[in-house]
């Protein structure tokens, strides 16, 4: 009885010192809002070493912790080959290098725990924690600073890879690992430090799969054309533009379900596509939306039978369809031009008093017939006669213009027979829409003075709604000033976008990383909200420096 007593008591005082020495969060009192901080007694590995001979490194801190994520929070710069382990010993973390990592000549090191390291109670973050170490004989202390921004909507890019190599060849970012490295910040900010003076290729790369190379065709990437000059007595912040290279187009998706139709899909928008039909119609109908085209043939074929359409766009894209022949007779029997979208009947649409309407039918317009069509104004119903006209972008669009009366109601009625397409199909039941001309004093006015353009130079100009929706753009060659009223627009945020059309076709070009060119410069310009019934001026001033600040050759830095 009394052994069994003494086990009872034995066991019981076990618990309670294995109670007392595990960590547990404190219950009451003040919320903990500090990170945990290297204990200023207990041993850690001294900082800042030079001549640095691998060895664990070894931090011990005030409290007890937790390692978060630590395999992608903890960057090392340079680049370790080898993946490092990083574990928790009691209160001290381990950064244990692999055995066959060979640490390089000279270098300056640098562990930054990001937020791998964090208290039990709050999840506080270890606030800045670097272990910097040199091989050599002093710790480098130069830096390299800047900004990452898209290159097409000027917008800084987080989590992006800013990467030095003393290797000054071209190909290098796909070869190698950098020398150094610094990621960005939510803003899109970066800081390279403990540098040394030197001459170094830079890039900054958009990571996918975390190997530091650029070895993904989808990779966004940002390049300078020099060589960067790093020294104690340079000044100077980067700006790098991130890019992604122009895809070459690749049809991902062939769509056809049925008679006289067709449809493409491709990897990327296409352009300058070139359609070749062999043993197949002679006539081909063409509809691109944003990254597929709409084929139209009304020729009849055999059904079941065969033909090819050989799809083709410089020497990037070479690939032969085959499609078969649905019958035609069959699709004739239940096929009928109608109206397309969902509207519920007796919706009254409301429009702009300076801008046309547009109706669209789910098949290609070929004609129509005036006399079958009827617009009515006001509630007397007179009759009155718009200008018709196809879209010039979607076949299946038919345009009315005409001026409209403002506060005024308009019904548009397609009588049967009024619209015909491609096959020979018309509308069979009459089409019925009502619309209410809206009031100028609803929309605003923008008034935009562009100045300081070079003559030499050509710009592609576009006005944004909400950063987004382009409202009117236009193309200025050869002028010096330009001057602009845009009238009866919605209300919202506007602003200006405009690029630097360095080639003159038309359009934003991307960089190019094996051409070594960087993307077209832009100048994002936001105006004052326009308001209904108001009026904004805007001046925009098209000088060089407007549209991208210089890359400086050489950057900041103190120290050897």
């Amino acid at each position: 009885m009394l052994k069994s007593i003494r086990h009872l008591l034995l066991f019981l005082l076990v618990g309670l010192l294995w109670y007392c020495a595990s960590p547990v969060s404190p219950a009451g009192g003040p919320r903990d809002e500090e990170g945990p901080r290297l204990d200023s007694i207990a041993y850690s590995t001294p900082n800042y070493q030079v001549n640095f001979e691998k060895q664990t490194i070894e931090l011990t801190f005030n409290e007890w912790i937790q390692l978060n994520n630590p395999n992608t929070q903890v960057l090392v710069s340079p680049p370790l080959e080898f993946r490092p382990t990083i574990r928790l010993k009691k209160r001290t973390v381990l950064f244990e290098f692999d055995e066959e990592e060979q640490l390089r000549d000279s270098a300056t090191y640098t562990i930054n725990f990001g937020e791998a390291v964090q208290d039990l109670t709050e999840k506080n973050s270890a606030e800045d924690l670097r272990f910097i170490f040199s091989t050599g004989p002093y710790v480098d202390s130069l830096k390299v600073a800047g900004l990452v921004i898209d290159a097409r909507t000027n917008e800084a890019v987080e989590d992006v890879r800013v990467m030095l190599y003393e290797n000054l060849a071209d190909t290098v970012v796909r070869t190698e690992r950098p020398f150094y490295f610094a990621k960005t910040d939510e803003l899109g900010t970066f800081e390279v430090e403990n540098v040394r003076a030197g001459i170094f290729k830079l890039f900054a790369l958009e990571d996918a799969n975390l190997n530091y190379r650029f070895d993904q065709i989808t990779e966004r990437i940002a390049i300078i054309e020099e060589p960067l000059t790093i020294s104690s007595d340079s000044s100077g912040m980067l700006l790098l533009r991130l890019f992604q290279s122009e895809l070459p187009p690749q049809i991902q998706d062939v769509a056809n379900s049925g008679f006289g139709r067709m449809n493409l899909t491709f990897s990327a928008p296409p352009e300058n596509i070139t359609f070749i039909p062999i043993d197949g119609p002679d006539t081909l109908i063409y509809e691109y939306e944003k990254d597929s085209i709409k084929i139209w043939y009304p020729e009849a074929s055999p059904a079941d039978s065969l033909w090819s359409l050989i799809v083709q766009s410089g020497e990037v894209l070479n690939d032969t369809i085959q499609t078969k022949v649905f019958s035609q007779e069959e699709w004739m029997a239940t096929a009928r031009l109608v109206r397309r979208g969902t509207r519920k009947e007796g919706q009254v649409e409301k429009i702009n008093p300076d801008r046309d309407i547009k109706l669209s039918l789910n098949l290609p317009i070929i004609s129509w017939d005036k006399s079958r069509i009827e617009l009515l104004e006001d509630s007397t119903r007179t009759r009155v006669t718009p200008s018709i006209s196809l879209d010039s972008m979607y076949i299946r669009d038919i345009v009315f213009n005409y001026q409209w009366k403002e506060d005024s109601i308009y019904q548009l009625r397609i009588l049967p027979g009024g619209i015909n397409d491609i096959y020979g199909l018309s509308n069979q039941d009459t089409i019925i829409q009502d619309y209410k001309v809206s009031a100028r004093k609803n929309f605003g006015i923008l008034s935009l003075k562009f100045r300081d353009m070079s003559p030499d130079s050509a710009y592609l100009i576009e006005v944004l709604l909400n950063e987004k929706e382009i409202i009117e753009e236009f193309w200025v060659n050869g002028e010096t000033d330009l001057e602009r009223q845009l009238i009866s627009l919605p209300t919202g945020t506007y602003s200006v976008r405009v690029t630097l059309d360095l080639n003159k076709n038309k359009k934003w070009d991307t960089g190019d990383y094996d051409a070594n060119r960087l993307p077209e410069p832009i100048l994002l310009e936001e105006l004052d909200n326009l308001r209904a019934n108001w009026e904004v001026e805007g001046e925009v001033s098209l000088t060089p420096d407007k549209f991208n600040v210089p890359i400086q050759k050489e950057v900041a830095g103190s120290g050897k």
